[in-house]
């Protein structure tokens, strides 16, 4: 079973890895048939995002697609590493 934080969790990064492409999105509301792999990346960034309120969850999924890229695709499992979180650093120093 997964908590609120890791739905939110979850359906941002829907929604910012689709609209980042400019393709529609529709949020998950059955969490039942989701991967393991990708439960255990939710639980982690949300550790993650209850440790460090200051990070905000859009813009933590928007930074790769800002500074890489558009069409490469990052997937959730990528969001757990501590390259994600450099981006994440860039991108909120350039968007000052």
């Amino acid at each position: 079973m997964y908590t609120d934080l890791e739905k939110t969790i979850y359906n941002e990064y829907l929604k910012e890895s689709r609209k980042s492409k400019n393709q529609p999105f529709k949020l998950r509301k059955d969490f039942s048939k989701l991967d393991e792999t990708v439960g255990i990346a939710l639980k982690r960034l949300a550790v993650l995002f209850e440790k460090h309120k200051e990070i905000a969850i859009s813009d933590f999924f928007k930074a790769p697609y800002a500074i890489y890229s558009e069409s490469e695709t990052f997937y959730l499992k990528f969001y757990t590493t501590q390259k994600a979180i450099t981006v994440y650093k860039i991108y909120m120093e350039a968007k000052k």
